[in-house]
């Protein structure tokens, strides 16, 4: 059973991590973000989906230890992220047309705090969702082989 968990941990968190690489390159590197702006918030989104259900797979210490550091990282580049697209994002919803949008654009210090919020809620949560990883998974109480209160 353990064998099966760990074999389906690997295969969820090696998807995971292949995915997050070709984003990141995609995004960073050919700025996809350009033409399809909700390219990061759809693919980092599913991404997100994808961690917490390996998450969900994790039975080993490391498993739980590689989680965490793979939430701590994607929370810093997914960050970076919105940061260097913000001008291209803007520049697209300017397109739409939409008056209450139209307002919310044209004041740059408004939209400033509006990705400093959205980056700011990003960390907290794969932050907090890395720590509970951490300390479950660090903590040997959770792997004995006999459960039985002390």
């Amino acid at each position: 059973m353990e064998s099966a968990l760990n074999r389906s941990f690997l295969f969820l968190w090696l998807i995971s991590v292949s995915l997050f690489f070709i984003l990141g390159v995609l995004s960073l590197q050919f700025e996809i973000y350009r033409w399809f702006p909700a390219f990061g918030f759809i693919g980092y989104s599913i991404l997100l989906l994808l961690l917490l259900t390996t998450l969900s797979r994790a039975c080993l210490k490391w498993h739980y230890i590689a989680i965490s550091g793979t939430l701590i990282l994607f929370g810093a580049v997914v960050s970076l992220d919105i940061v260097v697209s913000k001008e291209a994002i803007i520049a697209d919803l300017a397109a739409l047309e939409v008056e209450g949008l139209r307002t919310v654009i044209s004041d740059p210090v408004m939209v400033d705090n509006y990705v400093n919020i959205l980056v700011v809620l990003l960390n907290i949560f794969t932050s907090s969702v890395a720590g509970n990883a951490l300390f479950y998974g660090l903590n040997s109480r959770n792997f004995q082989e006999n459960n039985s209160v002390v």
